[in-house]
């Protein structure tokens, strides 16, 4: 949940930022989607995802 999303929902004392204490759901991707050519976002491999702030996946190396 982004900060104003969070702000809305009146959950931003638990969400809405990634820092110690609040809640966090989110992936790390292997792929910079801010960067990648078009062609390769479809793509993008999931490396991590975190849901409430605790990991729940990680691809084995």
């Amino acid at each position: 949940m982004t900060t104003w999303a969070a702000h809305a929902a009146f959950e931003e004392k638990r969400k809405g930022q990634i820092k110690p204490g609040m809640l966090a759901d989110f992936v790390m991707l292997k792929t910079d989607l801010l960067t990648a050519p078009n062609e390769q976002l479809r793509n993008a491999q999931v490396q991590q995802t975190w849901i409430g702030g605790k990991q729940v996946f990680a691809v084995k190396k």
